[in-house]
């Protein structure tokens, strides 16, 4: 097991942003039972949307997953702004909440 320190830049619940050495932005870091959880949501939300499609139970579930994901997102943009930090992507489709 290789072992660095990384700079934890800011955390909120069950995320942080972290820069690791050697790269240019910093990541997301998302606790296994976050991550875990929105697949589960998602996966189940594709289910139901393939066997019945508009499921307002599933498009609910996506949209819980999208919300979690865009608070994931802003709190990360807010870091990088607070940090210093340019955002690893300009493009607002891309890295910018929609």
């Amino acid at each position: 097991m290789d072992q660095e320190d990384a700079a934890i830049l800011s955390r909120a619940g069950n995320w942080a942003v972290v820069h690791m050495p050697g790269r240019r932005f910093p990541g997301i870091q998302l606790q296994g039972d976050t991550f875990a959880g929105l697949r589960a949501q998602l996966a189940a939300a594709t289910r139901s949307l393939h066997a019945r499609l508009g499921d307002l139970d599933a498009l609910d579930d996506l949209d819980n997953a999208v919300q979690e994901m865009d608070a994931i997102l802003a709190f990360y943009e807010q870091t990088l702004a607070e940090r210093g930090f340019e955002r690893p992507c300009q493009s607002e489709g891309f890295c910018g909440l929609m």
